[in-house]
């Protein structure tokens, strides 16, 4: 991933609503980098995701994981 403008190597939380036959979905990617640990705990049921270091089994860790 290239950014044009802002920093490279951070931890990202992605976020998509009303999507996919109207369903939310959201997950975390260290993909670029890791720079702080992140969770994200849904109100409404679904799994929990939790990323403490740059090689968490929550997070995307490379382009092609679907995991």
């Amino acid at each position: 991933m290239k950014y044009k403008n802002g920093w490279n190597g951070l931890t990202l939380a992605e976020f998509s609503f009303n999507s996919w036959n109207c369903l939310d979905f959201y997950d975390l990617s260290v993909i670029v980098g890791f720079d702080v640990s992140m969770q994200i705990i849904p109100n409404t049921g679904g799994p929990m995701v939790t990323c403490l270091s740059k090689q968490c089994s929550d997070a995307y860790l490379f382009p092609a994981n679907n995991t």
